[in-house]
C-alpha cells in the first residue's frame, strides 16, 4: 500500500538551523508545547553537548508538510561493558523531559505510522526513547505496536517529577500541606526576619550578559556543590547552557530569576523559565556559608507563591527526581521512562538478553533474598522473645 509518508534525517548544523521555521511552525500548532522539544532549547542543548554525537533528527513528511519530528542524534555508548551504536533522543541531566513532536490534528492512525517512519529511519545496535512521559501517546505506541521481525523492546525508570498547579488559590493550598512542614517553614522565615538585612527579589533578565548572570554563578561556587564539582563554575557546558537558554529566550522575558540577599549580598537563588504555561526551574543554588538561614527553602516558598498570584502560569515542573523534600509541596508526579528498541542482530539479542532478561531476573532473585533473610531474622527474634 502507498505511504505518503516519508522520512528525512537531519545530520548537519546547518540543516538543523535551516529547520528553524518549520520546526516553530509545526511547535505552533501542537496543543502541548514544552519547553525541552522547542527549537531553541534543543538547539541550545545541541552547541553545547554535541561533544563527538552525530544528529540524527528524524522529520516525517507527509505531501511535502512536516508532520513529526524526533530530535534524536547518534552516539557510541557503552552498554553493560559492550561498546554500542546508539541512536537515541537528545536529552541529558540537564533535561527535565523529551518526546516526538506530532502535529496536533493528526489522527491516531496517522501519528502511529509517523512513529514507524521514525523507528524505520534508525540504523544501529540499540534505539533509546529517553525520559519519555509513561502517559504520552509515544510511549503507548511504543509499547504496543508491532515491530519488526526479530526486533525487541524493553522499558526502564527514569524520573518521577513532580509538579505543581499554580492556578488556584495559595492560602488554600498552603494550608493543606503537612502541618509540620508549614511550621518548619514559618519557623526558617522568622529565623530570617529577626536577622534582619535580608531580602527577596525577582529579576527578569534578558542577556547572560547581565550582572546578575554572574552573580548566580558566584552563589553557585559557594554552594555545596563545589566540593563536587558540579557547580556552575566547575561545570562550563552547564553555565554556557544555561547562558544560551538566557540568550535564547530572555529577550521574551521568559526568563525570572529569584535571588535571596544578605546585606544586598546574593546567597541563593532560583533560575526559571516561564513557557506556555509553565514554570520550570532549571537551577537553584545556595550559599553553603549561609545554611544556618535555609535560604534555599526559603526563596523556593517565596518563588512558589508568586506563582499563584501570576495568572500566566498554571504548573510548576519541578524538573527534578522525586526527592523526599519536594514531597511536602505535592504528591502529584509524572513519570518518565527510557523505552529501548533492539533491532535484529545477534549483538542487539545479547544486549536485550542481559539488560531485560538477565540483569532483571537477578533483581528479582536479590530481592526474594533479602525477603527470606528479614523473614528468618523476625522468626528468629520472635522465638528469642518468647
Amino acid at each position: 500500500m502507498y505511504n505518503p509518508m516519508q522520512s528525512y534525517i537531519i545530520n548537519t548544523i546547518e540543516e538543523f538551523e535551516a529547520m528553524n521555521n518549520h520546526w516553530k511552525a509545526l511547535f505552533s500548532i501542537d496543543d502541548q508545547n514544552p519547553l525541552p522539544l522547542c527549537f531553541e532549547w534543543l538547539y541550545s542543548w545541541w552547541k553545547v553537548f554535541k561533544s563527538d554525537k552525530q544528529l540524527h533528527i528524524i522529520c516525517v513528511y507527509e505531501n511535502g508538510h512536516a508532520i513529526a519530528i524526533a530530535p534524536m542524534m547518534r552516539e557510541e555508548i557503552s552498554y553493560r561493558g559492550f561498546k554500542v551504536d546508539c541512536i537515541k533522543l537528545m536529552a541529558n541531566g540537564h533535561s527535565p523531559f523529551c518526546g516526538i513532536i506530532y502535529r496536533s490534528n493528526l489522527t491516531f492512525a496517522k501519528k502511529y505510522s509517523a512513529l514507524e517512519c521514525i523507528i524505520n529511519a534508525c540504523k544501529s545496535d540499540l534505539l533509546i526513547f529517553n525520559k519519555i512521559a509513561k502517559d504520552s501517546l509515544t510511549y503507548e505506541m511504543l509499547k504496543h505496536m508491532d515491530l519488526p521481525m526479530g526486533f525487541h523492546r524493553g522499558t526502564k525508570p527514569s524520573l518521577l517529577t513532580p509538579f505543581i498547579h499554580t492556578s488556584g488559590d495559595w492560602d488554600l493550598f498552603f494550608q493543606n500541606r503537612p502541618r509540620r512542614f508549614r511550621k518548619n517553614i514559618h519557623n526558617k522565615i522568622n529565623r530570617i526576619i529577626k536577622a534582619k538585612d535580608f531580602s527577596v527579589t525577582e529579576y527578569k533578565i534578558h542577556s547572560s550578559s547581565d550582572p546578575i548572570f554572574e552573580e548566580i554563578i558566584d552563589v553557585s561556587k559557594n554552594s555545596w556543590k563545589y566540593q563536587l564539582e558540579s557547580d556552575l563554575s566547575s561545570k562550563p557546558e552547564s553555565k554556557d547552557f544555561i547562558a544560551s537558554l538566557i540568550d535564547q529566550f530572555g529577550p521574551d522575558g521568559a526568563i525570572h530569576i529569584w535571588i535571596l540577599r544578605k546585606h544586598g549580598k546574593a546567597i541563593a537563588f532560583e533560575l526559571q523559565v516561564h513557557f506556555n504555561g509553565v514554570a520550570y526551574p532549571i537551577r537553584a543554588d545556595f550559599d553553603d556559608h549561609y545554611r544556618q538561614f535555609s535560604p534555599g527553602s526559603v526563596l523556593e516558598y517565596e518563588a512558589i507563591k508568586a506563582l499563584f498570584n501570576n495568572e500566566s502560569i498554571q504548573f510548576y515542573n519541578s524538573c527534578a527526581d522525586n526527592y523526599w523534600y519536594l514531597h511536602n509541596w505535592t504528591n502529584e508526579i509524572r513519570e518518565r521512562v527510557t523505552f529501548e528498541i533492539f533491532p535484529k542482530t545477534s549483538k542487539s539479542l545479547l544486549l536485550y538478553v542481559v539488560e531485560h532478561i538477565g540483569i532483571r531476573y537477578l533483581r528479582e532473585l536479590k530481592m526474594l533474598v533479602i525477603k527470606i533473610f528479614n523473614k528468618d531474622e523476625t522468626q528468629f527474634a520472635t522465638s528469642e522473645h518468647k
